[in-house]
């Protein structure tokens, strides 16, 4: 056990880091909300009136996902070794806290906006569900994926979150 010790304290590292990150970019949205335009985007091609539930709606969504990553890395834990469950996990949640900085500096930037960040958010996504999908290719290859299954306080957790996401984007919905 103590030779997986320092592994252990790596991913449980990365994970911190990569909260820490996700939670520090909605402390940036929420100290820069003066400075933010009276006009705030609610997608990429719709603009409503600045509130603070519009300002902080997307850097709390991320917040929100990097919740769902945590509760799939249980069952994850269960069907695959330890170590291949941290690295997907570890690598989505940077994968998380890498688009929430990116989505917090252009929301900032408001309203000149960057075009390139765009960019760089789509690139650093699908290099992130890219490089999850290679290194749980066994999981698939295997088979394993059929028995990964939640239990009830997983379930419970999941619709939280799925709920707490729903309410966050009921504005695109109610426009």
């Amino acid at each position: 056990m103590a030779t997986n010790e320092p592994t252990t304290r790596w991913w449980t590292a990365i994970r911190v880091i990569a909260w820490c990150v996700t939670l520090a970019s909605i402390a940036y949205v929420a100290v820069g909300y003066d400075n933010l335009p009276d006009e705030l985007p609610l997608s990429r091609w719709h603009t409503i009136p600045k509130s603070w539930f519009i300002a902080l709606r997307v850097p709390l969504i991320n917040a929100l996902m990097l919740g769902f990553i945590e509760v799939l890395r249980l069952p994850l834990i269960r069907v695959t070794d330890r170590h291949n469950a941290n690295l997907l996990s570890s690598i989505l949640l940077v994968t998380g806290a890498l688009k929430a900085v990116i989505e917090a500096v252009e929301l900032l930037s408001l309203p000149r906006g960057h075009d390139g960040a765009v960019w760089v958010l789509i690139l650093i996504v699908l290099l992130g569900l890219i490089l999850a999908l290679w290194c749980g290719r066994d999981l698939f290859r295997n088979g394993q994926w059929k028995s990964l299954v939640t239990n009830r306080r997983e379930n419970i957790a999941l619709v939280a979150l799925v709920t707490g996401v729903l309410l966050l984007e009921l504005p695109l919905f109610t426009r």
